[in-house]
């Protein structure tokens, strides 16, 4: 809860109107600007405490040595006021990897807001000798198609 308390210090804002601050993207959905991240692999206990302390923002991702994405998913589900992340690893980048993995997402999830990319491309330190099958273009193509469907909010 510090990291809240400096945010809204930062940002002007006093208590609830910290956490419950948000923006409207350009689809009109409207976005928490403070949100509780899931890295260190944060259990579901953990994450379902961030939710009943207002956290109204759930990011995680699919680099599994980093995150536990099924446990945020489970955290979130029941929360229809909760706006969700994830994120596609750089590993993943292409049209059909990216397609699968983000389907393994979708599946997680009761629901889905944003799916992002972690990283713009692979580097040995972060993906080491891993065949990447295309670029971060493939894979925010494959984002717009499941967005255009109405799958991604």
């Amino acid at each position: 809860m510090r990291c809240c308390w400096l945010l809204s210090l930062l940002m002007g804002l006093e208590g609830a109107a910290a956490v419950n601050a948000s923006v409207s993207l350009h689809h009109h959905l409207r976005m928490p600007t403070i949100g509780y991240g899931t890295a260190a692999r944060m259990p579901q206990p953990q994450i379902e405490a961030a939710i009943r302390a207002g956290y109204k923002l759930i990011d995680s991702a699919q680099a599994p040595e980093w995150y536990n994405e099924a446990a945020a998913a489970e955290a979130a589900r029941g929360h229809p006021g909760v706006f969700t992340i994830s994120k596609l690893h750089a590993r993943h980048h292409g049209t059909a990897t990216a397609r699968t993995q983000v389907l393994k997402s979708l599946g997680l999830w009761e629901r889905l807001d944003a799916m992002l990319l972690h990283h713009p491309e692979c580097w040995r330190e972060m993906c080491g000798a891993v065949d990447v099958e295309g670029s971060w273009l493939d894979s925010w193509a494959v984002l717009e198609d499941f967005h255009h469907q109405g799958r991604l909010r």
